[in-house]
């Protein structure tokens, strides 16, 4: 799974292009945030388990060669998402 995330993430941009995650950041492992843990139940007992461990998407694209890279937490109405942006340096 780990190089099919870096080619889906790198493969679109060109050097110097800007990357934006905001997804659910699974913690605590992938019981919480309880919101996102109860909205994904079926879709991942069906095989469709497409969220993200905190901190997942920010180490690929560290690995793949980005630079400028943060990160935040946003609270929303839907619960807590982490927001990962950076830099493609290729």
């Amino acid at each position: 799974m780990k190089n099919s995330v870096s080619n889906t993430i790198k493969q679109p941009l060109n050097k110097g292009g800007l990357f934006l995650s905001l997804h659910e950041a699974l913690q605590e492992e992938r019981t919480q945030p309880e919101a996102h843990i109860t909205g994904r139940f079926l879709p991942a007992l069906s095989g469709s388990n497409l969220s993200f461990n905190d901190g997942f998407i920010f180490s690929q694209m560290e690995a793949i060669g980005f630079s400028h890279m943060r990160h935040q937490y946003i609270d929303t109405p839907i619960g807590q998402l982490r927001l990962d942006i950076g830099v493609f340096e290729g």
